[in-house]
């Protein structure tokens, strides 16, 4: 007799559906992080050896950490207009 999971079946898929996400902002988040620890780890060595390009250096990196964080803000706001307006579109906005 063969006997059907299909409890198991939805648990893998809900598990899918919490790990993708997850992932793909690990993903995203790796060079915000990884910038900011080439800057601290640049500035404590410039501060150290008190060496002005090591502190440039480290300097470049906050700004590129920043550049990111700019530029992942704005797509994300883009991606709630554009929801928005297709929610509008959609009409289900418009009917309360």
């Amino acid at each position: 007799m063969v006997l059907i999971n299909l409890t198991g079946i939805a648990e893998d898929k809900t598990r899918l559906l919490q790990v993708v996400p997850l992932m793909m902002m690990g993903v995203i988040y790796f060079f915000p992080i990884f910038y900011l620890w080439k800057f601290s780890k640049h500035t404590k060595e410039s501060l150290a050896n008190n060496d002005s390009l090591k502190l440039s250096l480290a300097l470049r990196y906050l700004k590129l950490h920043y550049k990111f964080m700019a530029i992942l803000i704005l797509v994300i706001a883009v991606g709630y207009l554009i929801a928005g307006v297709a929610m509008f579109m959609s009409g289900n906005l418009g009917q309360f």
